[in-house]
């Protein structure tokens, strides 16, 4: 709906209280007109909102609800986004086995659906906290399969975040004193 799409201009711009009013304003709306495809937007959007404004509790009670309903709807490519916010956040509280759990998932489901652009997020996820973990290999064999993934497309083409990956891998390069840190943001602008 308009509204979702002013929610998304709301947020994307800082205004944190008109997104979520939009955001609020069309889930009631869709839920009046039973539209559950478009409720998991506004949800995310929702989610969106409270992970901005660090409520995390928040954020993962509407992104859990957002998987909910595209599991009801069937909606793979959907649920695989569910689960990388759900992922994110719960990482965020200190829930690393959950965190881990839900980048596996959304990781099996874009490689089962064919979504590269996506995978490489999950695996920017799933490097990062491996290493935040001390679980150095894992974190390495993660970062080997995201330098691939650049090396064919430096500038992660379709990726929802590509500058959040890039900086992971800069990152997870830097802490492994790997020079190659330096070659991948050149080459990423």
């Amino acid at each position: 709906t308009g509204l979702i799409h002013l929610g998304e201009v709301g947020l994307s711009q800082g205004d944190v209280t008109a997104a979520q009013e939009h955001f609020t304003q069309s889930l009631e709306m869709l839920r009046q007109i039973g539209d559950r495809q478009k409720q998991c937007e506004a949800l995310n959007g929702l989610g969106h909102v409270a992970f901005y404004q660090s409520d995390y509790t928040a954020a993962q009670e509407y992104y859990s609800q957002c998987l909910d309903l595209a599991r009801q709807l069937g909606d793979r490519s959907a649920e695989g986004r569910y689960l990388h916010n759900l992922a994110k956040t719960a990482v965020v509280l200190g829930q690393v086995d959950g965190g881990r759990t839900y980048f596996e998932q959304a990781q099996a489901l874009h490689q089962e659906l064919s979504q590269p652009q996506y995978m490489v997020e999950d695996l920017a996820g799933l490097a990062a906290l491996a290493w935040q973990v001390g679980a150095q290999e894992e974190a390495q064999a993660h970062l080997d399969a995201l330098l691939l993934v650049l090396a064919a497309n430096p500038g992660l083409d379709g990726a929802q975040d590509p500058q959040r990956v890039i900086l992971s891998v800069v990152r997870l390069l830097d802490a492994l004193g790997d020079g190659r840190a330096a070659a991948i943001l050149a080459d990423a602008q």
